[in-house]
């Protein structure tokens, strides 16, 4: 990705500090900004010369984003802008000032209830019955992938990237790596130990990945499923329990919401590895009428008179 004289573009050293999951929708959010201000597409934003970006640019830019696009779509093109603003500095072809007053345009606030669909306990339930019906070995390997992505609220791809070395079935933890920003955590998945005990069973002991193909005879592939694979298993499994249009992601979001029903959001942002708190804020499905049955419990006096 150099160039022939050595020397690392912004927009290359940018995507090179990403993870390997989030270096696609970066690049194509450089081609967006690129396109915007050139006025043409262009096949390889990383050439373009992003040390001459100015505060001008920036704002304009803002404003262009927040009139077509939605919020989210919105703030992670702003951050692949000032990332690239960023690395043009490091690299010397920018002075601190000039990448400073580029970089400085806010965010879009917004407050929006994620797409998707949140399950019930009786959906819930009725989508592990419909995997665990399949056949052999595939009915536990995909009970199993369930139980990663609810009980530990994990992404499709940190599912998939799960080795058995990762998975302690002793205090019921699996390692996590290879999510968002390369950061690794430790998830508490001990609710799920009826459900993946089948499968370490059917699986075996052999070291690699955790959840392995199985191909239409029902027998063991020993390669690690993919993501589409993950996608594959919850929309099929879904069609089975009536859940039609089922994504992997509507695991995690129903994860997080009944966490944070009884949990502190702190800790439902470790466990689900968001860098940011108001991101974990997003997923709160809970109606209004929670928030005044929790009003209501509060008391003053021995009495027990309300406030």
């Amino acid at each position: 990705m150099a160039r022939a004289d050595g020397v690392l573009r912004p927009g290359e050293s940018y995507l090179r500090r990403l993870s390997a999951s989030g270096r696609g929708a970066q690049r194509c959010a450089l081609g967006l900004i690129a396109r915007w201000w050139l006025g043409r597409p262009v096949k390889d934003p990383c050439r373009l010369a992003w040390w001459r970006w100015s505060y001008q640019d920036s704002a304009r830019l803002r404003e262009y984003l927040a009139a077509e696009f939605a919020p989210a779509t919105a703030n992670r093109t702003l951050s692949a802008l000032r990332g690239v603003l960023r690395e043009a500095w490091r690299l010397g072809r920018m002075d601190r000032e000039a990448f400073e007053r580029a970089a400085d345009v806010p965010g879009i606030r917004f407050r929006r209830r994620p797409r998707g669909r949140l399950l019930s306990e009786v959906e819930l339930d009725s989508l592990f019955e419909a995997a665990r019906r399949g056949e052999g070995v595939r009915g536990a390997r995909d009970v199993a992938l369930l139980a990663l992505l609810f009980f530990g609220g994990l992404r499709r791809a940190e599912a998939a990237g799960v080795d058995l070395a990762d998975v302690d079935a002793v205090r019921w933890e699996v390692r996590v790596t290879g999510g968002k920003g390369d950061k690794e955590r430790l998830v508490s998945i001990a609710p799920a130990a009826p459900w993946l005990g089948p499968w370490l069973r059917a699986r075996g002991q052999d070291q690699g990945p955790f959840l392995l193909g199985v191909d239409r005879r029902g027998d063991l592939v020993w390669r690690r499923v993919s993501s589409a694979t993950v996608g594959r298993v919850v929309l099929v499994a879904g069609e089975r329990a009536g859940l039609e249009g089922l994504r992997p992601h509507d695991l995690r979001r129903t994860c997080c919401s009944r966490l944070l029903e009884q949990g502190d959001v702190l800790l439902v942002q470790r466990h689900l590895g968001h860098e940011h708190t108001e991101t974990t804020r997003i997923y709160d499905a809970r109606p209004d009428a929670a928030v005044a049955a929790l009003v209501g419990r509060l008391r003053v006096g021995a009495g027990g008179a309300h406030v």
